[in-house]
């Protein structure tokens, strides 16, 4: 497999990844939303935490993923 073929490959995965993890993004704050006047103060909080660690994943992903396709047109 050419170096290029394996970072079109790579490209294709942190892709993928920064979908999942903007999909999950929406569900989760579509749910807090949702059930805000149900959910106990506790679960209202790991929820915050999470919605925050999601926004930092897909921040993460999304600039390895730029800097990937900054690779590959050096290529």
């Amino acid at each position: 497999m050419s170096k290029l073929d394996k970072q079109k490959e790579k490209i294709s995965f942190l892709r993928t990844m920064f979908f999942f993890l903007l999909a999950s993004f929406f569900g989760l704050v579509a749910t807090i939303f949702s059930k805000y006047e149900q959910m106990n103060t506790t679960k209202f909080i790991i929820s915050d935490i999470t919605a925050i660690g999601l926004m930092c994943a897909i921040l993460v992903t999304g600039s390895i993923l730029k800097k990937e396709i900054d690779k590959i047109e050096e290529m």
